[in-house]
């Protein structure tokens, strides 16, 4: 028995290492790949091509892109963004959810979200949060094309832990010319001297929730990607979260809490309701786990899971 054991063990130990070397080997082949698709779009470029580009996604909406910024191209022609984790969420979805995006950015997430919302044909909602005026018409834009206002509510404010006015830093400046990109607030680093900043409004979910949210349902999801703000966006919104409980799918990106002087589990773990339980992806088909935020890399993206949710949320990571 204990030979049989031991062989399962080493059978156990041998599948790990497959599996990650095949990691190793997808990893190595999407960055190849990455590379060959921006070059391919900096030569377009060149040439003089329309950098406003009409994108057709898989998922059958389409998403007006600048090709100049790295995220919005490489989703043009991949025609997907962030696949397994808008899989995931649409799993989740029920025909009348309600999934607030903060940092909808021009959209990506809020087109998908309601475009499937409306084929089940509920009264589901997206909140869509863009504080950035280009990025905000952009996301308009792009709700417009896809006729979804019905399914889709938009508020042009960042979510903090407090009502102010700030500096937002546009990240993909400037070395690139697109009006529309990647932003974070304003921190003490040199860099953050030469790119371009706009002047953004700053609110509390709970403080604007009770007009935003009131022809909407409980939250049933929210996304969080707001470079390294997700933190206040939490402690702004305690109300809210530990009321509904939503499934959080949150970003994290260490070297903001680095420059804060933040540890990572001392910020957020305080800020996250009782009975909450954290996962990060192992790989590409298992999530794990997790006791310390820690545990992540430099840029990870974790769900956090309620777990009165939990069977729905392990559910969705089997059916992919």
């Amino acid at each position: 028995r204990e030979r049989e054991r031991e062989r399962e063990r080493e059978r156990e130990r041998e599948r790990e290492r497959a599996i990650a070397m095949m990691n190793k080997i997808r990893s190595k082949l999407t960055a190849v790949l990455i590379s060959l698709i921006r070059i391919f779009n900096s030569t377009k470029l060149k040439l003089g091509i329309n950098p406003i580009a009409l994108g057709k996604m898989r998922d059958g909406t389409v998403m007006m892109i600048d090709l100049r910024s790295n995220s919005q191209m490489l989703a043009y022609y991949k025609k997907t963004y962030e696949p397994r984790n808008m899989d995931i969420i649409k799993f989740l979805l029920e025909a009348d959810s309600c999934l607030v995006d903060v940092g909808a950015n021009i959209g990506f997430y809020t087109v998908a979200i309601a475009a499937a919302l409306k084929v089940k044909k509920g009264s589901g909602k997206v909140i869509a949060f863009e504080p950035v005026e280009e990025n905000y018409k952009r996301l308009l834009e792009n709700i417009s094309l896809n006729r979804l206002e019905r399914y889709c509510s938009t508020v042009k404010i960042a979510l903090s832990d407090a009502a102010s006015n700030s500096k937002i830093i546009l990240r993909e400046s400037p070395s690139i010319e697109a009006r529309t990109q990647n932003a974070s607030i304003s921190m003490v680093i040199e860099s953050d001297k030469y790119r371009d900043k706009a002047t953004i409004i700053l609110d509390r979910l709970d403080s604007v929730w009770k007009d935003v949210g009131k022809n909407a349902c409980r939250i049933d999801i929210m996304k969080m990607d707001i470079e390294g703000h997700e933190s206040y966006c939490l402690k702004g919104g305690q109300q809210v979260i530990r009321t509904d409980r939503p499934i959080i799918l949150m970003e994290i990106n260490k070297l903001y809490y680095v420059i804060r002087g933040a540890e990572l589990d001392d910020t957020f773990f305080p800020l996250i309701p009782e009975s909450y339980l954290v996962y990060r992806r192992k790989d590409k088909t298992a999530f794990q786990n997790i006791n310390s935020f820690n545990e992540c890399e430099d840029i990870e993206d974790v769900f956090l899971v309620p777990e009165e949710k939990l069977d729905k949320f392990l559910g969705s990571i089997r059916g992919f």
